[in-house]
């Protein structure tokens, strides 16, 4: 699949991934609308999902996923769509500039510092803002928490 058919693709496979996870968003907004009645977390039935309540001024019932276990599932739903993720990743070396002092013949690296690898996937970046796009359209908020968790948030809204 050429590059421009897999970024026509980033749309349709996020639109999979919410489908796949609109049990989720089923069970956290019933119990987001049970707690804005008064009703107690603890109390709702939420299958089995393990879902909490915020602290503070705003808050929220919240989920959190394992990233390896949403990321396996996004690489699922992008394979299906035969679309491989790995296939857009791409290996950065940033290399620092050799810095010189009077008696050096050649530059020094001073220790390497500011010497780095990164891995960057533009197409599962794209996937990524376009989930959360969709997601923020249907009330929910996602944020990564020490690259191991996905939490998923959604504000109460309390009825008067």
């Amino acid at each position: 699949m050429g590059s421009e058919d897999v970024d026509r693709c980033i749309d349709e496979i996020a639109a999979r991934a919410l489908e796949r996870l609109d049990d989720l968003i089923m069970v956290m907004k019933r119990a987001a609308d049970q707690v804005a009645g008064g009703g107690v977390l603890e109390e709702i039935e939420v299958g089995d999902y393990q879902l909490y309540m915020t602290e503070g001024s705003e808050q929220a019932v919240v989920c959190v996923l394992s990233a390896e276990e949403y990321f396996d599932l996004l690489d699922a739903i992008a394979s299906e769509a035969g679309v491989c993720l790995e296939d857009a990743e791409e290996v950065v070396v940033h290399v620092p500039e050799p810095e010189f002092e009077e008696s050096m013949v050649t530059g020094g690296f001073m220790a390497w510092k500011g010497f780095a690898v990164e891995k960057k996937n533009r197409r599962l970046e794209e996937l990524l803002d376009c989930i959360c796009r969709k997601l923020l359209a249907r009330g929910l908020a996602l944020n990564c928490s020490d690259e191991e968790y996905i939490v998923f948030r959604l504000p109460i809204r309390r009825q008067d």
